[in-house]
């Protein structure tokens, strides 16, 4: 129970701190927010939306507690430089990252977004970090964008006629600019199980197609990339050198994960039940 507690306080504790983002990005653009600025706390290093409200606060709090704060010229024009980038490029893919049919659609806007930027320096690093993780816009990731309600009909349309049956390349080169500008891939669709008959009839009928419905109630179920990669990242961290064969360590990994998910709770109340 106190394992479940502990996760449902970082949950809630996410939750917070993603609304005294938001709160402080409206008032550093200027609009009217009733919520007060509150003291700056502790962050970890390895939390990025801590250090975006520690940061926007400093800004904002400057006025009359330069005495306070004692930052140097090079000092407030970084963290200047560091406020306009979170509002004008990175806050909207932050809250829009949790939907993975439109994640394509998102990535690709925020390749333009940093085309666009003004400072050419950042945007080149921006877009130099996007093209080494470009695999989550590869042909097969790609086509949960079939699901999204961004994409219009006819650019669905267009993306079946130009689908392709191999899994296609994991890095893409160049980045698209558009979703059209990129391919997807019927590998989806065996990947994940998904009954694709839905894509031998026009796009406007799918609505109308049971197989379809299923998948897109599938596919706006999946996790996104933060939480299933991190979870992976901590499992593959404390049970690594539990088995040597690479084999039977992918087997322990799926053993363990599956039993957290039948007992989430691990409980004496639980266990007896057994």
């Amino acid at each position: 129970m106190r394992q479940r507690a502990y996760r449902l306080d970082l949950a809630h504790s996410a939750l917070l701190d993603a609304e005294k983002l938001i709160a402080l990005a409206a008032r550093a653009v200027g609009l009217d927010v009733s919520e007060p600025i509150r003291k700056p706390g502790a962050i970890h290093r390895a939390r990025w939306m801590a250090k975006a409200i520690y940061s926007l606060k400093m800004q904002l709090l400057l006025d009359g507690n330069e005495n306070v704060l004692q930052l140097t010229d090079q000092q407030l024009q970084g963290i200047q430089r560091f406020n306009h980038f979170v509002l004008k490029v990175y806050i909207q893919s932050w809250f829009t990252c949790c939907s993975a049919v439109d994640a394509a659609v998102n990535d690709i806007s925020l390749i333009n977004r940093l085309h666009d930027y003004e400072e050419v320096h950042l945007c080149k690093i921006g877009l130099m970090m996007i093209k080494r993780h470009s695999w989550y816009l590869s042909n097969e990731m790609a086509t949960l964008c079939l699901f999204s309600d961004l994409v219009s009909l006819e650019n669905k349309a267009a993306l079946v006629t130009a689908m392709i049956s191999e899994r296609g390349p994991h890095l893409l080169t160049p980045l698209p600019d558009s979703i059209t500008d990129g391919q997807i891939s019927r590998e989806c669709f065996t990947t994940t199980r998904i009954n694709c008959s839905f894509l031998d009839i026009p796009v406007q009928d799918w609505p109308h197609h049971n197989d379809y419905n299923e998948a897109l109630r599938l596919t706006q179920n999946l996790k996104w990339v933060h939480d299933s990669a991190e979870r992976g990242v901590a499992l593959i961290q404390k049970f690594s050198a539990a088995a040597v064969d690479e084999e039977q360590k992918q087997f322990l990994l799926q053993v363990v994960e599956k039993h957290r998910q039948d007992f989430a709770s691990c409980n004496r109340e639980d266990l007896e039940q057994i």
